[in-house]
């Protein structure tokens, strides 16, 4: 019983990862003339969703989980 538990939580994990990986997939956004992206998420963050009063000059990006406001990087 605790082999399979650990056994599907590993799975969740790496669909999880999979996801967010290919949410940030090099979508491109112009802010004032310039071309910015989602940084790649680093490890597994927080699994909310927090984009509603984003600055000017950040992105809704993937955290690993959920999405953050997230300064963008030069694409």
């Amino acid at each position: 019983m605790r082999t399979t538990l650990i056994a599907v939580l590993l799975v969740l994990l790496t669909i999880s990862f999979t996801l967010a990986e290919q949410e940030n997939a090099e979508e491109i956004f112009m802010i004032d003339g310039v071309a910015l992206k989602c940084p790649q998420p680093t490890g597994f963050g927080n699994c909310i969703e927090n984009c509603k009063n984003c600055k000017k000059d950040e992105l809704c990006c993937s955290n690993g989980c959920g999405h953050t406001c997230t300064k963008g990087i030069k694409a």
